[in-house]
């Protein structure tokens, strides 16, 4: 993340003890310290809940880092992805790894239509290929 300027504006944590430990490692490792809710409602979402909890707790926001779980991670990447490299696609609707990051641009600031239009995976990044 560090390296390709992936500094988020605005973080949205689970209050899971792993996905709090994940957050403290990235954040360290950045030297960054963004705003940050954590949140019980990332933990027990599922994909159609997490992407409304994003709208509702993002407008404005540029660059949001999500910190949550399977199968909701995944499933709300891949329906929010709408475009994208074709092996990044397929290796995101096949498995989410821990510490996997997908990389959502959207044409527009307002979350809350995230939802409704999709956007582009321009970066699926797992542990495996690094």
């Amino acid at each position: 993340m560090k390296r390709r300027g992936l500094e988020p504006d605005l973080v949205l944590c689970s209050t899971a003890a792993r996905a709090r430990a994940t957050l403290t490692l990235v954040l360290g490792a950045m030297g960054i310290s963004p705003h940050t809710i954590f949140d019980r409602q990332i933990y027990d979402a599922g994909a159609g809940e997490l992407i409304y909890f994003i709208g509702e707790n993002c407008p404005g926001t540029d660059r949001l880092l999500a910190v949550g779980h399977n199968p909701a991670m995944q499933i709300a990447a891949s329906h929010l992805s709408r475009g994208g490299e074709e092996d990044d696609l397929i290796r995101l609707e096949t498995k989410f790894p821990t510490a996997g990051l997908a990389v959502i641009d959207f044409d527009h600031a307002n979350w809350s239509g995230a939802s409704l239009v999709g956007g582009h995976l321009a970066a699926f990044i797992i542990p495996a290929l690094l």
